[in-house]
């Protein structure tokens, strides 16, 4: 989200996002199953969360949605997420690139789970990085 306010005209060349979520609200109601807590019952759990997100850091839940903001980005983003993620979701990942126009590129670590990409297969991860780097940055 707060990528938003940059472009190119910034000096912010690209983005290179690893494990990030598309949506604090939908991430929270996932997060819910995993306390099992009931289908029913998560936007419930979530709403009263907003509440003292609201009440204690000054903002709610739901308007922290960078996927509402991802098309207005005009420079190139790498997408990072592990496929075995089990604190965000890797749909996430792609939600975000399909959203996305223009210069993009996803990638998803087969077998990584959360900020472990790096971790499974550090050659490929460097490479992933500096081919969207020569494509889509060095244009």
């Amino acid at each position: 989200m707060y990528a938003e306010t940059y472009n190119a005209k910034s000096g912010i060349s690209f983005i290179i996002e690893d494990c990030g979520y598309s949506d604090l609200r939908e991430l929270f109601t996932y997060k819910a199953g995993g306390y099992n807590v009931p289908t029913v019952l998560r936007p419930v759990v979530v709403g009263y969360m907003s509440i003292v997100c609201r009440v204690r850091s000054g903002f709610f839940i739901g308007g922290v949605s960078p996927i509402k903001d991802i098309d207005k980005l005009t420079i190139p983003i790498l997408f990072i997420h592990g496929e075995n993620d089990t604190f965000t979701p890797s749909k996430m990942a792609k939600d975000m690139y399909d959203k996305k126009l223009g210069a993009k590129a996803l990638y998803i670590a087969p077998g990584a789970e959360h900020a472990e990409s790096l971790n499974v297969d550090m050659a490929k991860y460097y490479k992933v990085i500096y081919d969207f780097l020569d494509k889509e940055v060095k244009k």
